[in-house]
């Protein structure tokens, strides 16, 4: 769970989906499913089991999601005025920050295999 202005990204355990709710009503606002946004790249990397959330994080305009698989996927965020990118959220904000999915970019560190000495 990540606070973010007025609304909160969520990840439910064991789900490949983001939700950003409104703090103040809990109606959801946008949601993200992580195994569209890794579908390019699944197939040629041999993602073979479910993809997890396992880790979100805001930070400088950025939503950081990490899977279980070892991929990192960075989505910008910009809230509902057009084109107004936020750099530091005041703690008044009043809107939220939602993501522009088709901005998202994919950083793959994950393996295959055992891994140990042997």
């Amino acid at each position: 769970m990540v606070p973010l202005g007025t609304g909160v990204w969520i990840a439910c355990r064991f789900s490949s989906v983001l939700t950003l709710l409104d703090s103040n009503t809990m109606q959801p606002l946008q949601q993200v499913n992580m195994e569209e946004v890794l579908k390019p790249v699944s197939v040629s990397y041999g993602f073979t089991t479910l993809i997890r959330v396992s880790a979100v994080l805001c930070y400088n305009n950025l939503l950081w999601i990490g899977t279980s698989q070892g991929a990192m996927v960075t989505i910008p965020l910009k809230s509902l005025s057009p084109a107004s990118y936020v750099t530091e959220p005041p703690a008044d904000q009043t809107t939220p920050m939602f993501a522009v999915r088709d901005e998202a970019r994919i950083s793959l560190h994950g393996h295959q295999g055992r891994s140990g000495t042997s």
